[in-house]
């Protein structure tokens, strides 16, 4: 039975079907797939028009089953592809059809019956001439996900998509942090809808850069409120609190704990500098220096460093633990020692980061929601987007990567809907350490974010 629509989602397809290039810049957790899963069946039912659905690869097959439970589609017309040879090697591939092996794909690129494409950035970067010659019905592109495949204005995989757009006319742009850290992390989705606003990057930071150094970064952004009319004039906007209600949250910050002695010293040599370096990465954060990392393995993951003793985090982290908990760390070392932690003491725990096998994350996730797991360590980077653990009473970070958007969207992995009881969430940090940078890091973006989204209403 075909899934149906909420009375918002309705709304916000019927402004998708008049604005051909949009934005659903709507919070996680809203309930911006359906809407996309709808809008496709409507160019294929009244328009005889395909669709390609890019998003992070592990949200591929989720979104393909979404657009057959929401629209008439049936199984066998919504593919996921990607290229055999990148995925599998060479060995592996001779374990498929001939079919297969003769087009490069899992899937068969070439299956006329096929309307709706569901491909990861990298496929849609390097192949998506493929698709449309084969395919030429191809006109509306949905990015879901976005700012994880396409914050930087001039990648690959933005320019591409520049070119991919000069064939199609429809364009849906969803994601929940159009501002990832940076102002311009927008520009790619708004050049594409309207090129007029800026004309190209130049105008862009001619516009809101307010200083560049001779290194060409941006030290401070300015007319914000710019970017904030362009997103009320091209998106739709739904917060979690209109959609669920309100809902508090208990967040307990521990800044105060103590390194042990050993960890103390070898930190204590890369103290100084790592601050330094951080103190010039208040706008993006993205590529610290030698000290930053040599700091931050020290504290995250001694035990590559030979100091193997208990740390204060793990010690901390053993007097909360219970069934349905979530432990989030930046680094997988980091990750398997926080899961060892809490095997020991009895629970059953499931590992996400990127060294782990996306069949075997998607285990993860189906053994935690129905409880044959009783916790899962992750790295925000491959855990924030796209898993429903609603069931999850706390959540901690025993470290923070440089991204507002993996933090917030982290956290709504626990909310994705009103809860009976506030989700608990504790920051763990060792005092006069490189940990509050990076928290201040975080919140100067999530501070930027915020200056612009606060007024943005979005299309009605």
């Amino acid at each position: 039975m075909t899934a149906t629509l909420k009375a918002t989602q309705i709304a916000d397809l019927a402004v998708a079907i008049r604005n051909p290039r949009s934005l659903n810049i709507s919070e996680p957790g809203t309930g911006k797939t359906p809407i996309f899963c709808a809008l496709s069946y409507y160019y294929w039912t009244k328009k005889a028009k395909k669709t390609i659905i890019v998003q992070p690869n592990h949200l591929r097959s989720k979104n393909r089953l979404e657009v057959i439970r929401f629209t008439g589609f049936k199984p066998e017309e919504v593919v996921v592809l990607e290229k055999a040879h990148e995925v599998l090697g060479p060995h592996k591939r001779r374990a498929y059809s001939n079919a297969c092996q003769e087009t490069g794909y899992i899937n068969y690129i070439d299956d006329p019956d096929a309307k709706v494409f569901c491909v990861g950035f990298t496929f849609l970067k390097n192949h998506w001439t493929d698709l449309i010659d084969l395919h030429p019905e191809i006109d509306l592109v949905i990015v879901d996900e976005g700012h994880l495949g396409y914050k930087t204005y001039n990648s690959k995989a933005s320019a591409e998509l520049y070119k991919l757009m000069d064939y199609c006319k429809g364009f849906y742009y969803c994601t929940g942090t159009p501002i990832d850290g940076r102002l311009d992390s927008c520009f790619a989705a708004t050049h594409i809808i309207e090129p007029s606003y800026y004309g190209s990057y130049q105008g862009f930071l001619a516009q809101h850069a307010g200083f560049v150094d001779d290194y060409g970064k941006v030290l401070y952004w300015v007319n914000e409120e710019k970017v904030t009319e362009i997103l009320n004039r091209h998106g739709v906007r739904r917060l979690w609190k209109d959609i669920h209600g309100d809902q508090d949250r208990d967040i307990i910050i521990i800044d105060d704990l103590e390194m042990k002695p050993k960890m103390r010293e070898a930190y204590d040599e890369f103290d100084q500098m790592a601050c330094v370096e951080l103190d010039g990465l208040m706008l993006d954060g993205t590529n610290p220096g030698v000290a930053t990392m040599r700091a931050r393995q020290i504290i995250n993951c001694p035990q590559i460093f030979g100091i193997e003793e208990k740390t204060s985090k793990q010690e901390y982290l053993e007097g909360i633990a219970e069934s349905g908990m979530i432990v989030f760390s930046s680094m997988p070392d980091e990750v398997e020692a926080n899961a060892q932690i809490l095997r020991d003491l009895g629970l059953k725990v499931g590992v996400m980061h990127g060294k782990i096998p996306h069949k075997e994350r998607v285990a993860v996730d189906e053994a935690y929601q129905t409880g044959e797991l009783d916790a899962i360590c992750a790295t925000p980077a491959v855990a924030s987007t796209g898993w429903n653990w609603q069931r999850t009473k706390i959540i901690v970070y025993t470290s923070l990567d440089y991204l507002d958007s993996n933090l917030e969207q982290s956290i709504r992995r626990g909310e994705r809907e009103l809860r009976q009881f506030p989700l608990t969430i504790y920051f763990l940090e060792y005092e006069r350490s490189v940990d509050q940078k990076v928290r201040k890091i975080v919140i100067v973006k999530e501070n930027l974010s915020n200056t612009v989204m606060q007024n943005v209403k979005g299309l009605t």
